[in-house]
């Protein structure tokens, strides 16, 4: 329920209070994740380790790899400030972007960036959450339409609910620290 961290409607409750409460009620000394969606995590369980999405990129991208990039892009303000991390870990630039959804269905209306994108590069694209990939694929159309830049996506859980091959038109490689699909687990 880390995704969860909000009431999202009045009527429901705040699912990973929910949640915590049940975990907490465990009496565990030590609880641990790995890269959480949002810091509201530290809030509801006092004895919390975790394991930031720099330190899972750096145990996931070879630094050979990591050499090869010419800037870090954030696919939204929600994961500008995890992605900075990473940019700055790396000394390169970070392009932030923002998106337009429409919360009934899910759809990405429109992409925008306050910056200029450079017309070649390497670009690592990073978030901590692949789900069905939306965002990524719509992204990766977007830069392909105004740069002639690899891309590689970097997500720290990767999902996958609609397989990661529905990225591969637009990224060279997916890393992903955790493998959430229903065959691997």
């Amino acid at each position: 329920f880390a995704r969860q961290d909000r009431r999202v409607n009045p009527d429901e409750p705040h699912a990973l209070r929910v949640f915590a409460n049940l975990i907490n009620s465990l009496d565990f000394e030590t609880i641990s994740c790995i890269d959480p969606h949002s810091n509201v995590v530290e809030a509801v369980f006092p004895n919390i380790y975790i394991k930031s999405q720099l330190q899972a990129f750096l145990d996931t991208v070879s630094p050979e790899i990591r050499a090869t990039y010419t800037h870090v892009i954030a696919p939204d303000a929600g994961a500008e400030k995890k992605a900075s991390n990473i940019a700055k870990y790396l000394g390169l630039p970070l392009i932030t972007f923002s998106k337009t959804r429409d919360l009934n269905t899910g759809e990405v209306l429109g992409i925008h960036s306050s910056v200029g994108i450079p017309d070649t590069g390497n670009f690592i694209v990073v978030d901590d959450i692949c789900d069905g990939g939306r965002t990524f694929i719509e992204l990766g159309q977007y830069l392909s339409s105004v740069s002639e830049a690899d891309l590689e996506l970097y997500v720290t859980h990767g999902i996958f609910s609609k397989g990661v091959d529905v990225l591969v038109g637009y990224y060279n490689q997916v890393h992903f620290y955790n493998d959430m699909r229903k065959e691997n687990t």
